[in-house]
């Protein structure tokens, strides 16, 4: 259940940091289509096991990283 879950949001977040990387919406759905029939995006997401959460994180940490200001303190 999570996997199919976690595997969801990687379609998101991926045309999320497409849309805002590129500036191109065309090019986020043309990517989001890609991955989410992608062979092995289909069977991490029916396997019980870590591999859709790392397909989530990665474009998430990627675009957390380029969206903070390296100067600015966090505590």
């Amino acid at each position: 259940f999570f996997s199919v879950f976690f595997s969801l949001l990687a379609i998101v977040s991926l045309f999320i940091f497409v849309k805002q990387a590129f500036k191109n919406h065309f090019l986020a759905l043309f990517s989001s289509l890609l991955f989410a029939l992608s062979y092995f995006q289909i069977q991490y997401a029916m396997e019980a096991r870590m591999y859709s959460l790392g397909t989530f994180l990665f474009p998430n940490a990627v675009y957390i990283s380029e969206h903070t200001d390296p100067s600015e303190k966090l505590i």
